[in-house]
């Protein structure tokens, strides 16, 4: 699943994922926040939590994680994955 990160800067999104992330996570969270957040902001800045309460990331999710960057690439003026895991 994926969670959103309250309180961020305007213009900034937050996600953290949480248990196993899958496509349905990108399709019902990830995706609608992201093009809420560019419908107000010309550019926007992603963060990514991969802490130690993800258990791992489906094949599509990681495809529509991917796809989502690359359709955005000139929209997201920054992305940060933060982690402090030695291997996902």
């Amino acid at each position: 699943m994926i969670e959103l990160i309250e309180g961020l800067p305007d213009g900034v999104v937050g996600i953290e994922a949480v248990g196993d992330v899958t496509l349905e996570d990108y399709d019902d969270v990830v995706t609608p926040v992201v093009e809420r957040a560019l419908a107000s902001h010309q550019k926007i800045r992603l963060l990514h939590v991969l802490g130690d309460r993800v258990a791992g990331h489906s094949a599509s999710a990681l495809f529509e994680d991917t796809k989502l960057g690359l359709s955005n690439v000139r929209s997201i003026e920054r992305i940060a994955v933060v982690t402090d895991l030695a291997h996902f």
